[in-house]
């Protein structure tokens, strides 16, 4: 899997994680990257977002890179958007951490 420059910056440089279908250990054929930066590190996340952006369902922005990879980008933290959402990962490629949560012991 080939990680987008712009994530592995946000991952590394922001704290940011991805989330979504992307994060998963065996994610193949990534059409957009959803990534997730936390409230501390927003301003600096936003020096990258193009001005011709579009909002995104999250409150935060949809754009294409330059070298055509579809980025949705917003500011959330890691644990609140694991405790609102059904998704199992968290992942920041930088920092080689993979989060994997078991949705099913809770029941």
């Amino acid at each position: 899997m080939n990680i987008p420059d712009i994530v592995l910056m946000l991952c590394d440089t922001c704290n940011a994680w991805v989330v979504g279908g992307a994060a998963a250990p065996n994610a193949k054929a990534i059409k957009d990257w959803d990534v997730i930066v936390p409230p501390r590190f927003w301003e600096e996340a936003k020096m990258v977002i193009p001005l011709d952006s579009k909002l995104n369902s999250f409150r935060g922005h949809k754009f294409t890179t330059e070298e055509g990879v579809n980025i949705d980008l917003w500011m959330s933290y890691p644990d609140k958007y694991l405790l609102n959402t059904y998704e199992k990962f968290l992942w920041n490629p930088a920092k080689a951490i993979r989060i994997s949560i078991d949705r099913a012991a809770h029941h």
